[in-house]
């Protein structure tokens, strides 16, 4: 029987030096497997540490920087998302690394544009978005729950929605109706200045951009809360 690590577990997981690499916690995963060893779940436990290792970094450097405090988080899922990979023998022996990049880049990827406003554009290898080679290699049918979880959030950004209206008015104005960051960065700058009556100095528009930056961190956070409630993720 398979062991799938748990979500949390990974999340603050010890990353102890000099474990290994992905491609030998994967031989010796695949070796404890092919034995039905009673040692499958310390196997998978290293297996995931090695890759956890391999994740954070490739999903910090791609997440937006207002959402580098989810970067465990996201990464927790790619390692889980590689491993499955892995457990059902459609990884490329000898691979793993590539493959654990791949994934975590495509994760952070899908986190930037679901609560980043878009985050930053795919790259492409061998002709393919970082998107699609993971879904070649792990075919599940994500584009259902992808509308479906955006039907549900609509709801939630709804006039009866459980949100404070001011984080409501942020979310929809940004996400639905596609409002950019800078814009809301200008208008905060234009109603400090008439406040002031007077033009902004470059540390008073920077705190203009903190106070933006913190209002959508706290309605994404809002967001997300609620939607942990209802368990409303494509990624379970």
């Amino acid at each position: 029987m398979r062991t799938k690590p748990d979500h949390d577990d990974l999340r603050s997981r010890h990353l102890p030096r000099n474990a290994g690499t992905p491609e030998e916690a994967a031989a010796h995963w695949r070796a404890v497997h092919s034995r039905g060893d009673e040692n499958l779940k310390l196997a998978t436990n290293q297996l995931a540490t090695v890759l956890l290792a391999v994740a954070i970094p490739k999903v910090r450097r791609t997440l937006l920087y207002y959402l580098r405090d989810d970067a465990n988080s996201v990464a927790g899922l790619a390692v889980m998302r590689v491993i499955r990979i892995i457990a059902s023998y459609r990884a490329q022996p000898g691979r793993e690394s590539a493959l654990m990049r791949r994934a975590a880049r495509t994760v952070a990827i899908d986190h930037n544009r679901k609560y980043g406003g878009g985050g930053s554009n795919p790259g492409k290898q061998d002709g393919r978005t970082d998107h699609e080679a993971v879904s070649a290699e792990c075919p599940a049918d994500e584009a259902i729950a992808r509308r479906e979880l955006r039907a549900d959030i609509r709801k939630l950004l709804g006039p009866d929605g459980p949100l404070p209206a001011q984080y409501r008015a942020v979310l929809v104005r940004h996400y639905l109706d596609g409002v950019p960051v800078a814009q809301f960065v200008a208008e905060e700058v234009g109603r400090r200045e008439a406040r002031h009556g007077r033009r902004l100095d470059r540390e008073e528009q920077q705190q203009a951009r903190n106070v933006v930056d913190r209002t959508l961190s706290r309605a994404r956070a809002a967001l997300r809360e609620q939607c942990a409630r209802r368990k409303l993720s494509p990624d379970g």
